[in-house]
């Protein structure tokens, strides 16, 4: 009888396990949702999905650039790349898939989180699956607000960020199959310990975001599993070794992987791939920019308001200002601190090694500018969770305590919700996200290409709308920043054209042209312009100039012996169509 009444109580809470991992999937559908109404951006969107030319199908040599290609990004995702293919193929370059693919795989991560924590708490208090229904809700409210949380915007609106929420749905499910495998006591020879280095291995082909995942399998042998001592001098003792020999595997694929990736942005093939020198970022300017990361990922969920696809706190700054040196005496600090505590708090101790070493990637030591985006924070982000489960689960069976975090969860979940529905507006159409950007970038010289870049992009998104005028106010104050760039005129003259304004179309041309002598202004394009206003002694102009520089330029050639032609002007029409055709040209009579 007693063991038909625990079968049945585990099917009870199996329920429960079940019920809530459901309702927080419905839950992040329900606040995220705006986001499959989203366009693709200009933003990355264009250069890795969009326009991307390898995704054009899954033959032998798309799939052999998808795993072997380094070359078009200096990348290595080809998990990333397939699974942008398979969406193409089945449903082309529908954006409405790309976002929703990326929800979903949001939704399930928020699955996944609580389905760790839970198992975590459950490991902490040395307790099996019989463990009081009180710890599955107190994994559930962490996960919630995990996944709810504005700073989870960017990885699910954004449809290039699959790179984020994929390989952190492989990295979840290695972790749950690792503790699941300490579970069975099995160590190497369990399948799920193998399955659990699999998936490791899977998450970094799709995308390098977990390379300092590996420290989170010791950090979990420390606690709550207890096979590590939390004295590092005590991790040589026979039993510890074992333990160690389990971690090779994932280790020296972070290691690989790493190196891997370090190698193709060395070794560049094209212009979105480098590594900064040693020159241009020093190494106090590195090892200062890891400091602020690491605190930066400390205070920023607490406070996640004004926030901006690009921040710009470190695209210029001075290593030992108060910012930096603050944030190094934070992180010296607490590390020291939680170290001497290790005994008393190890939960603490261990959450804060995984916080340092889940940042190891996002630190940017290899680049500059770099930018403390919302996507750093989504694995790292465990942790805090991880540390609201463990509080909740702590003061939960106290009545009062209990009522307290109800209602205090709920308005701040709540809260949440509502900031990061209103965020993914922000995100769904070009015109939207480049306006807000501008508004929130700052003025200088540092900050001046990239604020030019932006009016370019917000006037490229009012163009594609049709709304020309304010493509053209964008690009004249592109131009006002950057007199001398040549681009921002040619993109100016393109607007004025489509706007039917076509004397001030060639006045910018001939200005880009002026400062780039290799620039060939689109005369032809201008000339069948002028020709649809009905202006043919213009359009003629134009053309003869393309001819003058291009003589046999076939368009050229067939537009001005048609604009001669509505003019009546059919014998030196004739000279031009003779020519276009390969025949000796007469001279026409007078």
């Amino acid at each position: 009888m007693f063991g038909s009444r625990t079968r049945s109580g585990s099917r009870g809470r199996l329920n429960l396990k079940t019920r809530l991992f459901l309702l927080l999937f419905l839950l992040v559908c329900v606040v995220f949702h705006p986001v499959v109404h989203g366009e693709f951006l200009f933003w990355d969107d264009d250069i890795n999905i969009s326009q991307n030319p390898h995704l054009n199908g899954l033959g032998w040599q798309q799939l052999k650039w998808i795993f072997t290609g380094t070359d078009y990004l200096g990348r290595y995702q080809p998990l990333a790349w397939l699974s942008w293919s398979v969406i193409k193929q089945c449903f082309g370059l529908n954006p409405f898939w790309f976002h929703l693919v990326n929800l979903l795989f949001h939704a399930a991560n928020a699955g996944l989180v609580f389905l760790l924590v839970r198992k975590l708490l459950l490991a902490a208090q040395m307790t099996g699956e019989t463990a009081p229904a009180h710890l599955s809700i107190a994994a559930a409210l962490a996960a919630a607000l995990w996944a709810t949380h504005p700073m989870r915007v960017e990885t699910t609106a954004w449809t290039v960020e699959l790179v984020f929420v994929q390989p952190l749905f492989l990295f979840l499910l290695a972790l749950l199959c690792y503790l699941r495998s300490a579970d069975a006591g099995s160590g190497r020879s369990g399948p799920f310990y193998w399955a659990s280095v699999a998936l490791f291995t899977a998450s970094l082909v799709s995308f390098p975001i977990a390379l300092g995942g590996c420290v989170v399998f010791i950090a979990f042998d420390i606690y709550p599993l207890r096979r590590l001592s939390v004295d590092p001098w005590r991790w040589l003792t026979p039993a510890a070794r074992r333990v160690w020999l389990e971690k090779l595997p994932f280790v020296a694929t972070a290691l690989f992987f790493g190196w891997f990736n370090l190698h193709v942005r060395a070794h560049p093939s094209t212009a979105w791939s480098h590594l900064t020198t040693l020159e241009v970022f020093s190494p106090a300017a590195r090892v200062m920019q890891a400091f602020y990361m690491w605190a930066y990922y400390v205070w920023r969920p607490w406070w996640p308001v004004h926030l901006t696809p690009v921040p710009t706190q470190l695209m210029d700054f001075k290593p030992f200002d108060a910012p930096f040196v603050l944030s190094a005496i934070l992180v010296l600090g607490l590390s020291g601190w939680l170290f001497c505590q290790r005994r008393r708090w190890p939960g603490l101790f261990v959450i804060w090694f995984c916080h340092l070493g889940l940042l190891v990637p996002m630190l940017g030591l290899s680049e500059h500018p770099h930018y403390p985006s919302d996507r750093y924070s989504m694995t790292v982000g465990i942790c805090w969770a991880v540390l609201l489960g463990g509080g909740f689960a702590k003061w939960w069976p106290q009545v009062r305590a209990r009522q307290i975090l109800q209602v205090g969860t709920a308005v701040l979940l709540a809260l949440l919700s509502v900031m990061s529905y209103r965020q993914t507006f922000l995100w769904q159409t070009n015109v939207g996200f480049f306006t807000q950007l501008l508004a929130g970038w700052k003025e200088g010289p540092v900050f001046l290409p990239r604020r030019v870049d932006l009016y370019m992009h917000l006037a490229r998104a009012h163009s594609q709308r049709g709304e020309f005028s304010d493509a053209i106010d964008n690009l004249q104050a592109a131009v006002r920043l950057a007199p001398e760039y040549p681009e921002a005129r040619i993109r100016l003259g393109d607007a004025l054209m489509a706007a039917g304004q076509l004397d001030a179309a060639r006045a910018s041309y001939e200005a880009a042209a002026r400062l780039d002598p290799k620039f060939s202004p689109p005369l032809n394009d201008l000339g069948v312009a002028f020709a649809q206003q009905g202006k043919l002694d213009r359009a003629i102009e134009q053309f003869s100039e393309v001819l003058r520089n291009d003589s046999s330029n076939r368009s050229a050639l067939q537009n001005i012996a048609t604009a001669l032609q509505h003019l009546g002007r059919t014998n030196e029409a004739e000279v031009y169509l003779a020519k276009l055709n390969g025949l000796p040209a007469r001279a026409p009579n007078h």
